[in-house]
C-alpha cells in the first residue's frame, strides 16, 4: 500500500535480490515500511523498517529478530559459512550488521558488525568489529571471545595445546584524535588471553598486524618543530605475535618517553640547516614469562 508520495507499507512481505520466482535468500517480515529520502548527493535513498523479521534460506527461517531497519541495500547478515573439521567438528560462522539489527541509521563513516559463531569443540564464539573515520578522529575496535573452550589448538609441526573449559579471546583498540592547535592524541590497547589464541583463530593478527601495545601518545607539531609524549606497556606477560617473538624476542616498555625534534630549521640566513632529535626515556625490556611448551613446541624445537 502506498501511504504517501514517498512511503509504502506491506504485510507478509519478502525482500530479496533474487531474480527468480522463489528466492533462495530473502528477508521476510510480518509488517514493513519503506520511505524514500534524498541522499546528500541528490540520489533517491530508500530506508526500510521491518517488524517480526526472519532471514530465510528458501522457505526455511534461519534467524529471527523483532525489528530491523536501514537502507534498502543493507542486509543484516553480512557473512555465513559452514563446514566440518575433523579435529573439532562442525563450524558455523556468521557476521551481522549491528545498525540494521538495532533499526538505527548508520552514522557516516562508521561501520559496526558482530559475529555469532559455533566453533565445534571450541564452543560458542562472539565477536565485535567497529571501524570509524570521522572528520577529527579515526580508529577501530576489534574483539573476539570463546566462552567455554574444551578443544585443542593444533598448530602445524607442534604438539597439541589442550584447553579445559577456559574463556579465551582478544581485544584491540586503536584511536587517533586530531585536536586544536596542532595537537594529536593516539591511544592503543590490546590484550590476548593466551599464547596460541591468535595463531589458532586469527593468523592475520598473529603474523601481519601492527604489534600489539597499550599506549598513550601525544604530539604537537608546528612548522619545523615537534614535541611528543609516549607511555607504552604490554598487558600480556607473553609475546602474542610471531614476528616479535622471532625477532627481537621481547617488547620495550616506555614509562614515559619525552621527545623534542627540529627538522630543517634555517640558520644564518639559510647558510646552515639544523636538525635535532632529543629523547628522554625510562625504558625496560620485557621478555615473555611463558615456556615454549605452552605454545606446543617440543623439547627439540625449544632447544
Amino acid at each position: 500500500r502506498q501511504e504517501s508520495r514517498t512511503s509504502w507499507s506491506a504485510h507478509h512481505a519478502q525482500f530479496t535480490t533474487s531474480e527468480f520466482n522463489e528466492p533462495r535468500f530473502a528477508l521476510a517480515a510480518e509488517e514493513s515500511t519503506i520511505q524514500q529520502k534524498v541522499a546528500s548527493n541528490g540520489e533517491p535513498n530508500y530506508r526500510f523498517r521491518a517488524h517480526d523479521a526472519t532471514v530465510r534460506a528458501g522457505n526455511v527461517p534461519v534467524f529471527y529478530w523483532p525489528q530491523l531497519g536501514g537502507e534498502s541495500r543493507d542486509v543484516p547478515l553480512r557473512r555465513l559459512s559452514a563446514g566440518y573439521r575433523g579435529n573439532i567438528g562442525p563450524v558455523v560462522r556468521t557476521r551481522w550488521d549491528a545498525f540494521t539489527l538495532l533499526g538505527r541509521e548508520k552514522p557516516e563513516g562508521v561501520d559496526m558488525t558482530f559475529d555469532v559463531d559455533l566453533m565445534g569443540d571450541h564452543g560458542a564464539g562472539l565477536g565485535l568489529n567497529l571501524d570509524y573515520d570521522r572528520p577529527t578522529m579515526f580508529g577501530k575496535l576489534a574483539g573476539y571471545l570463546l566462552v567455554h573452550d574444551d578443544a585443542e589448538d593444533q598448530i602445524a609441526n607442534r604438539l597439541d595445546v589442550d584447553h579445559d573449559g577456559e574463556t579465551r579471546g582478544f581485544i584491540q583498540l586503536q584511536h587517533r584524535h586530531l585536536l586544536r592547535d596542532n595537537w594529536e592524541l593516539s591511544i592503543e590497547a590490546a590484550y590476548v588471553s593466551d599464547e596460541t589464541f591468535l595463531e589458532e583463530f586469527f593468523r592475520g593478527e598473529a603474523d601481519q598486524s601492527k604489534p600489539f601495545e597499550t599506549s598513550v601518545y601525544v604530539k604537537k607539531q608546528d612548522e619545523d618543530w615537534a614535541f611528543s609524549f609516549l607511555a607504552k606497556t604490554d598487558l600480556n606477560d607473553f609475546i602474542a605475535q610471531t614476528p616479535t617473538l622471532q625477532a627481537p624476542g621481547y617488547t620495550v616498555e616506555k614509562l614515559p618517553e619525552l621527545g623534542y625534534f627540529r627538522v630543517a630549521t634555517p640558520l644564518w640566513d639559510d647558510r646552515l640547516t639544523w636538525y635535532s632529535e632529543n629523547r628522554f626515556s625510562r625504558m625496560r625490556i620485557r621478555a615473555g614469562d611463558d615456556a615454549p611448551a605452552e605454545r606446543g613446541f617440543t623439547a627439540a624445537q625449544s632447544m
